[in-house]
C-alpha cells in the first residue's frame, strides 16, 4: 500500500439520527491509479462493521479494510457499538437475589429438588453433587445463579422461567442481549430458551460439554414499536431425566448505536500515459533507440543485467534474456507507461557439417548439423542434389558445394561443405612396373578414388609373402628384406573396402622389369 501521495481531507458535519442510525463525518483520500489505501472509521470501539460497496475492498466486515478502487469511489461504513450502560440490573448477581423474577423456588440453604435455585459463589452449596465452579468473571467469591432444572413432574412447571426482568426500551432501536451459561453436573448438557416479550430469540441453546465451561449466548434484538422488553431465560426441554443443572452469570442488555460514515477515495487522473515505440527484439553488440509520445520523463529497465537504457532512450543489450522498458513522467503520481517487453538475442554459432565428402554416382547419404531449422542448397544440382532433410545424392562426377543457411533474429549464418562425386569404374591395377629410380612407374599399387581401406599382399614365384601394406598411398618398390628382387612375374591380392561400403577383392600377376 502506498501512502506517499495520499491526501486525506475530513469534512465535519452535524451529527443527526435517522431510523436509529447516527450519521457522522465524511472524508476524502486522494490516491494514484493502482494504489491501495487502508480505510479507518472514526468509530474504533465498535463490535461490528459493515462496508459497501465491496468489489474493490479486501473485506466488508472488518474495521480497517484495504480499498483498491480503479475509479473514484465513495465507501459507506455502518459501525455498531454498545453503549457503556448495562440496562439489566444486577446482571452479575453480586447484589444477591434481587431485581429479577423467577418461577423457580429459592433454596438458599441447599437442595436436591428440581426447579430450585440459589445465588451463590459455589454451586456445591446448592447441591453437593454439583461442581464447585467459579463465576464467569473468575473472581473468587463472585456470585452466580445456580439452578436445578425443572423436570415437569416435580418442582415447577415445564419451561418455567428461571430468570425474568423487564426493561424500558426505545422504539425502533437495536439492543444486544447476552448471557453466560455452564453445566454443573457431569454427563449432561443443559438446554436453555431465551425470549423477549414471550418471543424466542433463537432455538434452544445447548451448553458446552464438560463442567465449568462458560459459554456466551448473544443476540441482537430490535424493539420495533415496543416500549418495554421482558427478558426471560427458561430451561429448554422440561425433561424428567436427570441433568439440566446449570448456572447463569453476567446477563446484559445494551443499547446499540449505529454510526454511518462515508470515505471517498479519489483516484487521480494522470496527465498522460506514455506510449513507447521501439524494437521488441535486439541483438547483443547492437544498440537501438526508443521514443515516447510525451516528454519530460525518465527511462528505466526492469532488468539492467539484460539491457540498460539511457536518458535519451538508447538501449544497450548486455546479455540474452527478457526485460521491460518503462517511461515515467514526473507528475504527482509518477505516471509510468505500460511495460514494453524487449527480447535480447545472442548470435547463433553453427558447428560443423558432418557426412561423406566423396560420393559415387547414384549414392545417397544424409548430412547432419548440430542446430536444426535451416535450409540446404547445392551449388550445382547437376552434380549433387540435396533434399530438405539434408540427404545428398551424387548425380554426375564433379564437385559441388553444399551450403547450410540458418536465419536467426540477429544474423543469417551459412556454413559450406564440399562434396566430390566420382565414377565407380576407376579402379586400376598396372600389370608391370620398373623400379629403377627414374621417377616413372617405380612402384606397384592399386589406384582408385573410391577406395576407403586396402590390404595389399605380394607373393614371389615360390608363394612366399614378400610385401604387405594397408596404406593406399604407398606401393611396393621391388625390395624385400632390404634386397632388390630379381625381374620376373609376381602375384598380388588386394582386399578393398570402398567408400560406399562395398568390399572388393582384386587378384592378378605383375611383371617386375629391371
Amino acid at each position: 500500500m502506498s501512502t506517499k501521495k495520499i491526501r486525506i481531507s475530513i469534512i465535519l458535519v452535524m451529527i443527526f439520527f435517522l431510523n436509529g442510525i447516527a450519521f457522522g463525518q465524511s472524508s476524502t483520500i486522494d490516491i494514484c491509479p493502482g494504489e491501495s489505501v487502508l480505510l479507518s472509521p472514526t468509530q474504533t470501539n465498535a463490535f461490528a462493521y459493515s462496508w459497501s460497496p465491496d468489489p474493490s475492498l479486501s473485506a466488508t466486515n472488518v474495521k480497517n479494510p484495504v480499498a483498491t478502487p480503479l475509479v473514484t469511489t465513495t465507501y459507506t461504513v455502518i459501525s455498531s457499538a454498545k453503549t457503556a450502560t448495562n440496562l439489566v440490573i444486577n446482571g452479575d448477581f453480586e447484589l444477591g437475589n434481587r431485581d429479577f423474577i423467577s418461577q423457580y423456588t429459592l433454596t438458599p440453604n441447599g437442595s436436591t429438588n428440581n426447579g430450585t435455585y440459589s445465588i451463590t459463589d459455589n454451586p456445591k452449596t446448592h447441591n453437593g453433587g454439583f461442581s464447585n465452579c467459579t463465576d464467569h468473571s473468575g473472581i473468587v467469591g463472585g456470585k452466580m445463579l445456580v439452578a436445578d432444572g425443572a423436570s415437569g413432574s416435580s418442582g415447577v412447571a415445564k419451561f418455567a422461567n428461571v430468570w425474568t426482568q423487564t426493561i424500558s426500551v426505545t422504539p425502533n432501536t437495536d439492543y444486544a442481549f447476552s448471557s453466560w451459561i455452564t453445566n454443573l453436573a457431569g454427563g449432561a448438557i443443559s438446554s436453555l430458551k431465551f425470549s423477549i416479550n414471550n418471543d424466542l430469540t433463537s432455538a434452544p441453546i445447548l451448553s458446552l460439554p464438560g463442567l465449568c465451561n462458560w459459554q456466551q449466548f448473544y443476540v441482537v434484538w430490535n424493539s420495533g414499536e415496543e416500549l418495554t422488553a421482558t427478558i426471560s431465560i427458561a430451561e429448554g426441554t422440561g425433561s424428567s431425566d436427570s441433568g439440566n443443572d446449570f448456572a447463569l452469570d453476567d446477563i446484559s442488555f445494551y443499547t446499540i448505536i449505529k454510526t454511518q460514515e462515508t470515505i471517498t477515495v479519489s483516484v487521480k487522473t494522470p496527465t498522460a500515459v506514455p506510449i513507447i515505440t521501439g524494437s521488441p527484439s535486439i541483438c547483443i553488440n547492437e544498440t537501438t533507440d526508443f521514443t515516447s509520445d510525451v516528454t519530460g520523463g525518465t527511462w528505466s529497465s526492469s532488468n539492467p543485467g539484460v539491457a540498460t537504457i539511457y536518458e535519451l532512450g538508447k538501449v544497450t543489450p548486455v546479455s540474452a534474456g527478457n526485460t521491460s522498458i518503462f517511461y515515467t513522467l514526473k507528475d504527482d503520481c509518477s505516471t509510468s507507461s505500460l511495460p514494453y517487453n524487449v527480447l535480447v538475442n545472442e548470435p547463433t554459432l553453427l558447428g560443423q557439417i558432418t557426412g561423406l565428402a566423396k560420393l559415387t554416382i547414384g549414392q545417397q547419404f544424409p548430412l547432419s548439423i548440430d542446430i536444426p531449422g535451416g535450409t540446404w542448397k547445392s551449388s550445382d544440382d547437376n552434380i549433387v542434389q540435396i533434399a530438405a532433410d539434408g540427404t545428398v545424392k551424387g548425380i554426375n562426377d564433379g564437385e559441388s558445394e553444399i551450403t547450410y543457411t540458418l536465419n536467426t533474429p540477429c544474423v543469417s549464418v551459412s556454413l559450406p561443405f564440399k562434396i566430390t562425386v566420382i565414377r565407380t569404374d576407376d579402379l586400376y591395377a598396372p600389370n608391370s612396373f620398373t623400379p629403377n629410380g627414374d621417377g616413372k612407374n617405380d612402384e606397384f599399387k592399386i589406384y582408385g578414388s573410391l577406395i576407403d581401406q586396402i590390404e595389399l599382399a605380394i607373393f614371389n614365384q615360390w608363394g612366399e609373402l614378400i610385401y604387405k601394406s594397408t596404406d593406399q598411398t604407398k606401393g611396393w618398390t621391388g625390395i624385400y628384406k632390404g634386397e632388390r628382387q630379381p625381374a620376373g612375374v609376381y602375384v598380388y591380392t588386394a582386399k578393398l573396402k570402398m567408400i560406399d561400403g562395398k568390399e572388393v577383392v582384386k587378384k592378378g600377376a605383375i611383371n617386375l622389369i629391371r
